[in-house]
Order: C-alpha cells, then structure tokens, then sequence
C-alpha cells in the first residue's frame, strides 16, 4: 500500500512538472511572436548576440533545474507543497520579469539605433535575477532530491557546456541550440539507464515500481524536449515570416 502510494505521488509530482513545462513551452513561443510583429525587423549587432545568449543560458537553468525540483519531493505533504510552492514561483517570477523587460525594451527601442543606459540596467538586473532564481533552484532541487535531481543537474550543467562549443562550430545559433539539447538529453538517458540498471543487478526489468518511474521519467525528460525543439523551429520561420529578414535583432533575442 504504502509502494503505491509513493508511485501515486510520483507520477503526480511527474505530471505538474510536465505541464509546467508545455505551459512554459507554449507561453514563449507565443510571446516571441508578438515582439517579432511589434518591434518588426532591426539590427542592433553584439548587443542582441550577447542578449540572446544570456538568455538561453538562464532558461536551460530555470526551466531544467527549477521544475526537476519536483521530481523527488519529500514524504510529508506540508513539505511537498513548500517545495511545489518555491518552483512554481521560481518559473511564475522569472516569466513575469521577462515581459517587463520585454516589454519596455518594445515600448524603448522601437524605431531607435541605440539602447538607453536605464533599459540596459533593467536587463542586467532581470538577468542577474533570474540567475539568483536559478541558484536557489539548485539548491532546492539538490537539497530535496536523490538520482533524478542529479541527473538533471548533470543534463544542464553537460547542455551548457555543449552549447558554448556548437556555438563556436555552427554559425546559425539555432543549430546550436538544438544540438546542445538533443546531445545533452540522449548523453544523461543513457546515464540514467546504465544507473538503474546497475544498481537494480539486472532484476529492473522484473519491478513494475522502477519500470512505471523510468517510464515516466523518460516522458517528463523527452517530451518537453521535443515541444521545444518544436518551439525553436516554428518560432525562426514565424519571425522571418513577420520580419522578413534572417538578421533582425528581434531574431536573435527570440532565439
């Protein structure tokens, strides 16, 4: 009974991160396309590259270490909802202060050459913000956590890392992106199989509670995955649709 009940809390606490996930997914690529079709094409060069890639940096930390949070939360409810708590605002805040900047960065920089010092102080704060959010996700997820929380951990830390290198080798940042992710997901499943099986001794396959928790696990892991990969492909032909240029700085920050 009590086996049951922890596989019933976990493919809960599977399920609230997954919707998180697709929520967060489907919020984004929304959102890009409205600052494409309001700012429309414009090349503000370093600026924008610079930008773009802090950004994809505190979202891969955010969106991968902040949710998995919950992927092993604590037996007593209280504490559970404490946790689910901490996430979802980690997720919540760091949305809400990506549309202020956006959307002054819309309201400032539309029909301007130039950034003003006040919005690139905003920028830097909500950056610096959003990573302080990351840290804490770290903390609490690693804090609460056994195998799954590291493995994600291992995931992000391994996406970085690849994604400064395909960042170097490709010239499209989109590629990189995609790249980065793709190697980074299947590199810690593989992991993650060789983990359970070893620890199991071979006998994994013949445990119903362990075949059910790999099974969810694999959907939280691959199925968000594809929903951004999706993201990103709809998003660069929506924006060069609005655009109609592949050098916009609209185009680098939306990526």
């Amino acid at each position: 009974m009590v086996q049951q009940n922890e596989t019933r809390s976990f493919t809960g606490d599977v399920g609230f991160t997954l919707l998180i996930r697709v929520f967060t997914a489907a919020f984004q690529f929304l959102f890009r396309i409205g600052i494409a079709v309001l700012i429309g094409p414009s090349d503000q060069g370093l600026f924008y590259w610079f930008l773009q890639t802090v950004l994809v940096c505190s979202a891969i930390f955010s969106m991968g270490i902040g949710t998995s949070a919950v992927y092993h939360l604590p037996k007593h409810p209280e504490k559970q909802n404490v946790a689910i708590t901490s996430v979802s605002v980690i997720v919540i805040s760091s949305a809400a202060f990506w549309i202020i900047t956006s959307f002054l960065l819309i309201k400032q920089l539309n029909l301007q050459s130039y950034i003003p010092v006040s919005i690139s102080l905003l920028i830097i704060a909500t950056i610096v913000f959003d990573l302080l959010n990351a840290l804490y996700s770290i903390f609490l997820g690693l804090k609460k956590s056994k195998v799954y929380n590291k493995l994600a951990l291992a995931q992000v830390l391994l996406q970085l890392a690849l994604l400064f290198l395909f960042f170097m080798i490709f010239e499209s940042k989109l590629s990189a992106t995609i790249y980065s992710y793709m190697f980074s997901i299947g590199f810690v499943f593989c992991i993650a199989l060789c983990i359970l099986f070893y620890k199991c001794h071979f006998k994994f396959s013949f445990s119903s509670t362990n075949l059910r928790q790999l099974f969810f696990f694999g959907i939280s892991t691959w199925f968000p995955a594809l929903i951004y990969l999706v993201n990103l492909r709809l998003s660069f032909y929506m924006i060069q649709f609005f655009c109609g240029t592949m050098q916009s700085g609209i185009f680098s920050v939306a990526l």
